[in-house]
């Protein structure tokens, strides 16, 4: 896997991951093909559930608990002065890196020359931080630039797009499926694309689709229609206020959740699939709505807080649940603002993490940390060659769809 770090992605969605956890997957059966959702046996407060999390994402990266633990608590540290800087400093800071290797310093940076403001602040906090000056783009700038390089492949006709701000080398990452019977060559197709957006470009033309979007009461449940199987897993529990309801992905067409077996009516409310992701909520009738969620396959967790996106840094760990894959996995976010293009049509601000990790039916699942609401799962999409998973940011729910998670 290619370590990369982005703060702007435009792709086409493959929606359903494949799992390759070494976590027994818990064996289920329902009619229909639909398991009954894994009502945890063990309900886990907030320090057990990030103990969990630390666990996992230290299996998947062969580190030690200590050492996950660690960075997490790091990570902690770094966060107020990476939501400072990008607040008081829009067009000159870039983002922050959190290291690959446990026990090295984070990274913040910094478009041309740093000011002498940006190295006080970090003086002044006392954390050991590198500041890389000499960037190309400000973050916005980067997010501007993948989106317009987005926009002008569609315009060209290609129905399978990924695009990505690569914030460590200020380049834009590009995917696109090449046309029935058209030129394979990257060169061939940069041509066409207005000249200063060919600079800092780096393109593949691949035959395969270059994302997918994963189909498969409370978070973490399996959802289905009359008649079918899995089709995704609900995200987390919200409310606009009078309502209550939960929510999943919009590209998946389903109308029932499944709890123990039962089978429950989803009444769709709102849907959205555009500036804020892919997702979409629906209210229960004569069916309680906490604000749960499934966290493992045998782990209940309360919400006890949703990570805004301004928050979130490159190397940031994120974990998901869905149903399809039946097991809890975690990775590191590597890109902050993902678009997505398939023949359902385009969402933006999406983010991205370094790995594969779940599979169809998972979509519309939880992503978190301990009791913490990251977003839910839309698919996998093709990213400077690798195929990565991608969530709907949770802070935007009420921009999409005018609710919040509940807590």
């Amino acid at each position: 896997m290619k370590s990369r770090a982005g703060m702007a992605v435009a792709a086409a969605v493959v929606l359903g991951l494949v799992s390759t956890s070494g976590q027994p997957a818990p064996v289920f059966a329902a009619p229909g093909g639909v398991r009954p959702n894994p009502v945890g046996t063990i309900r886990q407060d907030e320090a057990q559930a990030l103990a969990a999390d630390l666990a996992t994402l230290a299996r998947e990266r062969g580190w030690t608990v200590a050492q996950a633990r660690a960075r997490h608590e790091l990570a902690e540290r770094v966060r107020p002065l990476h939501r400072a800087m990008a607040t008081r400093l829009p067009d000159t800071y870039v983002g922050g890196v959190l290291p690959d290797v446990p026990g090295e310093a984070p990274t913040f940076l910094v478009k041309g020359k740093a000011p002498e403001s940006v190295r006080a602040m970090v003086a002044a906090s006392g954390l050991r931080i590198r500041i890389v000056d000499g960037q190309p783009y400000s973050a916005r700038e980067l997010a501007d630039r993948s989106r317009a390089v987005h926009g002008h492949l569609k315009a060209m006709g290609h129905t399978s797009v990924t695009t990505a701000a690569d914030i460590r080398s200020g380049q834009v990452k590009a995917t696109v499926t090449a046309k029935p019977g058209g030129d394979l060559r990257a060169t061939t197709v940069a041509a066409t694309l207005p000249a200063a957006l060919r600079t800092g470009l780096d393109l593949d033309v691949v035959e395969g689709p270059a994302n997918l979007r994963h189909t498969s009461l409370f978070g973490g449940l399996a959802t289905t229609r009359p008649g079918a199987g899995l089709l995704c897993t609900t995200g987390f529990s919200v409310s606009p206020g009078g309502f209550v309801g939960v929510t999943t992905a919009a590209h998946c067409n389903n109308s029932q959740a499944v709890h123990n077996g039962a089978r429950h009516p989803l009444n769709l409310f709102d849907e959205h699939l555009g500036d804020f992701g892919d997702v979409e909520w629906s209210t229960t009738s004569g069916v309680p709505v906490t604000d749960d969620f499934v966290g493992g396959s045998t782990e209940i967790r309360d919400v006890t807080g949703v990570r805004a996106l301004a928050d979130m840094m490159i190397g940031d760990q994120a974990c998901v649940f869905g149903q399809s894959t039946g097991l809890r996995r975690c990775s590191l976010i590597a890109d902050l603002d993902v678009s997505i293009t398939d023949r359902r049509g385009t969402s933006h601000r999406q983010v991205a993490v370094q790995d594969n990790l779940a599979q169809v039916g998972d979509s519309g699942g939880p992503w978190f940390v301990g009791t913490v609401a990251y977003g839910t799962h839309v698919g996998n999409a093709q990213v400077d060659g690798d195929t990565v998973s991608a969530f709907s940011v949770a802070d935007l729910f009420d921009e999409a769809l005018g609710v919040e998670v509940m807590r």
